[in-house]
């Protein structure tokens, strides 16, 4: 008769335990920032994805940049009138000898990020300043002020890929920050600059299960604590 009850006990704590011990899925997020005037290369490091008993599910990589300031002057040295659109910025990429930053379409990832501010001028003709004197006085000329910008591109790790990052130890992402400067393509228009300043973030998130519930492991535990009287009772 014994045996019966205690056979119950067990098969009812086992059913809790099924009951108690749900899972769900967890991320771990790490950023490293990058900042200075381009172009530069900056190599950062990453941990390995480090969980044991968990699965992978995905691995987001994110490019964040950001620029400020500088300067780009246009002078019109063209016989007639011209409409000249300028661009003032950074763009960054991001690559590694490491790991395989691609997704499952064989895709570079995350794309280029591309960041920059912009005006379009109404430019004179030339009013005698003449070549390689970049005036920047109207009519002829004219002057972009850089400002604040900022930019984000994200990709998701092809999981072919995945066993690149599974591990212990560390791993690099390079990030690589390059001058974006245009001006017209307009025959006679000429220009001179003063780079942006330029900063930002790589992140890279890991997403993964299964994990259980803190509430569940303490649910179990308590189970098994009732479970002690019943065998103590058993003993002869």
């Amino acid at each position: 008769m014994k045996t019966t009850k205690l056979a119950t006990v067990v098969a009812a704590l086992v059913v809790s335990m099924a009951a108690v011990l749900p899972t769900r899925a967890a991320t771990y997020t790490q950023s490293h920032g990058f900042s200075g005037i381009p172009n530069y290369f900056t190599p950062l490091t990453f941990s390995k994805f480090n969980v044991p008993g968990a699965t992978l599910n995905s691995i987001k990589v994110t490019c964040n940049l950001n620029i400020s300031g500088g300067q780009l002057i246009v002078d019109n040295d063209g016989a007639g009138p011209a409409t000249v659109t300028v661009g003032l910025g950074a763009y960054g990429n991001l690559s590694s000898t490491d790991v395989t930053l691609k997704d499952a379409s064989n895709h570079a990832i995350p794309p280029q990020v591309n960041c920059s501010t912009g005006s379009t001028f109404n430019l004179g003709a030339d009013n005698g300043d003449g070549p390689l004197n970049v005036d920047p006085n109207p009519p002829d000329g004219a002057t972009h002020n850089g400002g604040p910008a900022s930019n984000s591109k994200s990709g998701f790790v092809g999981s072919a890929y995945f066993s690149h990052y599974i591990g212990s130890g560390t791993y690099n992402v390079n990030a690589e920050v390059s001058q974006l400067l245009y001006f017209g393509g307009i025959a006679g228009i000429e220009g001179t600059f003063t780079p942006v300043w330029s900063g930002g973030s790589v992140e890279v998130i890991y997403d993964y299960g299964p994990v259980p519930e803190p509430s569940g492991v303490l649910a179990l535990a308590g189970g098994l604590g009732c479970l002690v009287p019943v065998l103590r009772r058993r003993r002869p």
